[in-house]
C-alpha cells in the first residue's frame, strides 16, 4: 500500500480511532457554531416544538453520542468505499449528508410540529457537518500526518467558537441563558 494524502495506507486500530475522534471533534465544533450561533434564533423561535431548555441541556450528551455514531458510520463507509483524501471526503460527505439529512428532515416533519425553517436549517447544517467530518476522515484515511490534521481540526474548532462568540456579541445570535 502507498502512503501519502489521497492514497490508501495501512490503517492501525489506533490510527482509525484517532481519525474517528478528529472527525467527531470537527462535528462538535460546527454544531456549536450552528446551534449557539447561526441558527440560535430559529431554535428560540421554535421552542414550542422543542423540549424545555433544562431538558434540552440535560440531553446534550445524547446529541454528542449521535454525532459519534455518525462519525463511526462515515469512517466505515469511507474506508469501504476507499474515499481517500480531503476532497473526495468532502464530496462523499456532501452526498451522504444530502441524503441522510433530507431523510431526517422528512421523517421529523411527518411526525413532529417542527417549523419548516428550522428543519431546513437542520438539513443544511447537518449536510455541512457531514462534509466537514468526511473531509477530515478522508484526509486521515488518505495518509495525512495526524499531528498536522489535529492542529487543523483544533484551529477549525477554535474559529467556530470565536465565530459563535462574535455572532452573540454582535446580537446576531442570542446568548443562550444558563440552565439551573
Amino acid at each position: 500500500m502507498q502512503d501519502g494524502p489521497g492514497n490508501p495506507i495501512g490503517l492501525s486500530s489506533k490510527r482509525l480511532v484517532f481519525i474517528i475522534l478528529l472527525g467527531w471533534f470537527s462535528m462538535l465544533g460546527f454544531d456549536l457554531f450552528q446551534n449557539a450561533g447561526l441558527f440560535a434564533k430559529l431554535l428560540l423561535d421554535s421552542k414550542s416544538s422543542l423540549l424545555p431548555p433544562e431538558q434540552l441541556f440535560r440531553r446534550i450528551p445524547m446529541g454528542y453520542l449521535a454525532f459519534f455514531l455518525v462519525t463511526i458510520l462515515l469512517t466505515w463507509l469511507q474506508a469501504k468505499a476507499q474515499t481517500y483524501g480531503w476532497k473526495r471526503g468532502v464530496v462523499f460527505g456532501l452526498k451522504f449528508g444530502l441524503l441522510s439529512q433530507a431523510a431526517l428532515a422528512f421523517g421529523t416533519y411527518s411526525g413532529f410540529p417542527v417549523p419548516i425553517p428550522l428543519l431546513f436549517a437542520w438539513f443544511i447544517g447537518g449536510t455541512v457537518q457531514c462534509c466537514i467530518a468526511s473531509g477530515v476522515i478522508g484526509s486521515g484515511l488518505g495518509g495525512a500526518h495526524l499531528g498536522r490534521l489535529s492542529a487543523k481540526v483544533g484551529l477549525f474548532v477554535l474559529v467556530m467558537v470565536a465565530a459563535t462568540m462574535v455572532l452573540q456579541g454582535l446580537g446576531i445570535a442570542p446568548v443562550m441563558q444558563g440552565v439551573r
